[in-house]
């Protein structure tokens, strides 16, 4: 199964959306996000810049190591 990434699908999508005629209204739409990160900077989290950057197997592999090291008490209780 091959894992597509989030700036793939987002570049996917605005194939799609030009082909519907949306491509100026999503334009507009982020430049008005762009403002308001702009006006609000507690609104941006750098954290997000890395969304999307692992792949669904990644993450999976990555929740199974955080399960099996910390869902688990050792010593008595």
């Amino acid at each position: 199964m091959q894992t597509v990434s989030l700036k793939q699908q987002i570049i996917m999508d605005l194939d799609l959306l030009e082909q519907m005629g949306l491509l100026l209204a999503i334009w507009q739409m982020m430049e008005v996000m762009k403002q308001q990160v702009r006006l609000f900077p507690q609104l941006y989290n750098p954290i997000l810049e890395h969304a999307g950057t692992i792949s669904d197997e990644e993450a999976d592999e990555i929740k199974q190591i955080i399960d099996q090291e910390f869902n688990t008490i050792e010593g008595e209780w």
